[in-house]
């Protein structure tokens, strides 16, 4: 596979407090999708208002995901 297509990043969607978020993957040296943290969305009726991102490591396992997403 071309290193051009290759993902270099990926999300998993979860809702939390009722709110859409997503656990944020990236890709290391190794090629390994490693968990960067947990970002939440605060939707309005016009869009999003904000991103919050949650750079705590534990809250990836606390919602029930993996640190390394398998390849």
């Amino acid at each position: 596979m071309p290193a051009s297509s290759m993902v270099a990043e990926a999300g998993l969607a979860f809702t939390a407090n009722g709110q859409p978020s997503a656990v944020v993957y990236h890709r290391d040296a190794d090629g390994a999708l490693r968990a960067d943290g947990v970002v939440m969305l605060a939707p309005t009726a016009t869009g999003v208002s904000r991103v919050i991102k949650f750079h705590d490591l534990a809250l990836v396992t606390t919602f029930g995901f993996p640190d390394v997403l398998a390849h």
